[in-house]
């Protein structure tokens, strides 16, 4: 590079820069020196850079010798007269330029940097190495997140298809005993109570995974009413006593005679106590002891809801998680308690929806556990519409046209309906479905959402056009559980939504209940 290139090249540096030859006499210094240092670049050409460093001449000359014998950069400090002069420390940088021939002159480029900048550079610098360790750690953090979600994910799947599986096996040994002619009434009846018995199992776990994806999207709509509480979980202990007896796990509810008023949803609420009951119930062994308790906090306004038991407690490392869905603790290889790990998840999500809170209390493992509700009291407010208020069935059979792509689906609902009394026609496209109840004006249209030619959406808003849904009835029943769907459905002239599998007694009621 001949000396002119490197003459330009100072003027790339942003900070104060001099091009020198080994001695010290300055060839060129770039407009930064101006700018930074109060130096005029007019006369500086040939002179010596000694006539504005304020350090001793030995000093000065030792690192320009530094400089000139190594290409490598040479830190040093320079304290420079400003043209006004003041002093200015420096942190000096300089290094050799290698000559581009043999014939010439080596020259040496220092560059300037005052202190107060070099501080900030520091501390600029040191803010860069905190930022990039802070995002280290946050990546790390993410990445061990990322791994536990996905070590979680399998785990679930792998709960879910050996629980899916469980049911199954006597669902098919059932339907096989069936189709087996020396089976006697008494078999068979055995047969079909199992059937049902592990159908509804699959149905609780798939509500479960709903409900759960629900709240968590912040999309479960809850029927708010006057609810006594202590009535409710008397009830939700009675309906489960059952369980409880076959494993001969004792049971004792306590709860004041005086009402213990909450708003809320009833069905929701009773799906709180369920599952707490369940878990204390699945995790006490035989001759083991769960108690029940509810009772008024005055201080803080609130419904309390205790359920303990004498179980196999719960290790200290889980209880921060507990809470989370698919959380569960260590289980033997035939995971004779089973589950999914959404109960209570689903007892926190349910639980804050309705302003309360829920904490969970053990001593560790062998020690028990007990969980507890708080819910607000609701005090004052007049009782709201009770199921006196409601409509009583009618108990006459209706004309039904079921719209269903699913043809077993299809074919074994209107077998059930016409054994209850009720008269069906099926279709099995959306177009065929409109056809059928233009022609035949049913009172009741139950239809699926996702049909081919015509979704169930087109179908009901058709059958509004055609002044059929003034007639009729028009029940949703799809496998999208969503409250979009829901909605959506509402918008499309439907009367009801329900979500498969529906359960054919809540079906059977709204058939049954007059328009």
């Amino acid at each position: 590079m001949t000396p002119e290139l490197f003459i330009a090249t100072t003027e790339l540096f942003p900070d104060p820069t001099f091009l020198l030859t080994p001695d010290g006499t300055i060839l060129a210094a770039n407009s930064a020196t101006a700018d930074r240092l109060g130096l005029p670049l007019e006369g500086l050409t040939g002179r010596l850079l000694a006539e504005f460093v304020e350090n001793p001449p030995e000093a000065q000359t030792a690192y320009l010798r530094a400089c000139s014998r190594t290409t490598s950069r040479v830190l040093g400090s320079l304290t420079i007269r400003a043209a006004d002069g003041s002093l200015l420390p420096c942190r000096a940088e300089g290094k050799l330029l290698r000559p581009s021939s043999p014939e010439t002159a080596a020259l040496v480029i220092v560059r300037l940097i005052p202190k107060e900048a070099a501080v900030a550079q520091f501390l600029a610098l040191n803010e860069r190495v905190a930022q990039l360790s802070r995002e280290v750690n946050r990546r790390q953090l993410a990445e061990a997140e990322l791994q536990e979600s996905v070590r979680r994910r399998d785990e679930f799947l792998s709960m879910l298809a050996h629980e899916l599986r469980n049911p199954l096996a006597p669902v098919m040994n059932g339907l096989e005993l069936f189709r087996l002619k020396g089976a006697d009434s008494n078999v068979r009846d055995k047969a079909l109570g199992m059937i049902n018995r592990q159908v509804r199992h699959m149905v609780r776990f798939v509500d479960d995974l709903l409900d759960v994806s629900r709240i968590t999207q912040g999309k479960m709509r809850l029927s708010w009413e006057r609810v006594n509480f202590g009535v409710l979980v008397q009830t939700a202990v009675a309906d489960h006593g059952a369980g409880w007896d076959d494993r001969t796990v004792s049971v004792d509810c306590e709860a004041p005679e005086t009402p213990v008023w909450v708003a809320g949803d009833a069905t929701r609420l009773n799906q709180v106590v369920a599952n707490l009951l369940h878990n204390a119930c699945k995790f006490t062994a035989p001759g083991g002891r769960v108690q029940v308790r509810v009772a008024v906090d005055p201080t803080r306004a609130q419904a309390v809801l205790a359920v303990s038991d004498t179980g196999i407690g719960i290790d200290p490392v889980l209880l921060p998680r507990l809470f989370d869905p698919f959380t569960q603790g260590e289980q033997p290889l035939d995971r004779s308690r089973g589950g999914l790990g959404l109960g209570l998840a689903l007892v926190k999500g349910l639980t804050e929806l309705h302003g309360g809170e829920v904490l969970a209390r053990s001593d560790g493992p062998g020690r028990g556990a007990e969980f507890i509700v708080r819910l607000p009291l609701e005090v004052g407010l007049p009782a709201m519409m009770d199921s006196g208020s409601r409509p009583e069935p009618v108990g006459k059979g209706m004309r039904v046209v079921i719209i269903e792509d699913n043809q077993e689906s299809a074919d074994s609902l209107r077998a059930l309906l016409e054994v209850l009394g009720h008269e069906v026609r099926v279709a099995y496209t959306g177009p065929d479905g409109v056809r059928v109840a233009d022609e035949w004006r049913p009172d009741v249209v139950i239809c699926d959402i996702g049909l081919p030619g015509l979704d169930g959406y087109g179908v009901a808003e058709e059958l509004q056009r055609r002044s059929v849904r003034s007639s009729a009835r028009l029940i949703a029943i799809t496998g999208y559980g969503t409250e979009e769907v829901r909605l959506r459905a509402m918008e499309a002239g439907f009367h009801h939504h329900l979500t498969k599998p529906a359960d054919p007694g809540v079906l059977v009621k709204l058939l049954t209940v007059a328009v």
